[in-house]
């Protein structure tokens, strides 16, 4: 079995992240290991029959063939899921776009690529696989980039951050969605 996981606490770069990667591993359980921000929380009270989203304490451990992290190299920031890695038998699978430094996750396989947003990252994996994305799965993921990169205006966004939510757009992102959930950038720094 599957799993794709993110940090706890997670924000919009890490849902977003999360479904880019259900689109890749079809099948595949979702949970994030704790908590989310407040933002992300809202959408998900509204939207919670379209994210299939396990809880934690529901997930067979015993089960995982694969677990797949994106948006963090941080062990201790997968709660009970830190437990998978390197157990025998769970492959690794790890996609993050913070520019790489001492993981503690030993991966199998990994994309570590810096730009703004992790969510760009796993958007070029989509298009590159030929994975149709629809106007709900383009606006979650509007909202992953947006986030990570204050709205295009913090100093690590990249052209293709730029260039992915010009791609979403013309899928049919919901700015009006968008900008009901994210908040106006404070700094010019990714918290990522």
């Amino acid at each position: 079995m599957d799993l794709i996981v993110s940090h706890t606490n997670a924000d919009f770069d890490a849902l977003a992240s999360m479904v880019a990667a259900s689109l890749l591993y079809p099948g595949a359980l979702m949970s994030l290991p704790s908590g989310a921000d407040r933002n992300v929380r809202e959408f998900l009270s509204l939207h919670s029959d379209l994210i299939n989203l396990v809880p934690p304490q529901d997930v067979p451990l015993d089960r995982i063939a694969r677990l797949i992290v994106v948006e963090t190299q941080h062990a201790k920031r997968l709660g009970r899921f830190a437990a998978l890695i390197g157990r025998p038998g769970v492959t690794v699978v790890l996609y993050d776009h913070h520019a790489p430094f001492q993981s503690t996750i030993q991966a199998s396989e990994s994309r570590i690529e810096a730009c703004g947003a992790n969510t760009t990252l796993m958007v070029r994996l989509l298009r590159e696989a030929g994975i149709a994305v629809d106007p709900l799965h383009a606006t979650i993921f509007a909202l992953g980039v947006y986030e990570d990169t204050g709205s295009l205006t913090f100093s690590t966004t990249t052209p293709e951050d730029a260039e992915t939510v010009a791609w979403l757009l013309r899928r049919g992102a919901n700015l009006d969605v968008v900008a009901t959930f994210i908040d106006p950038p404070t700094s010019g720094r990714s918290s990522g």
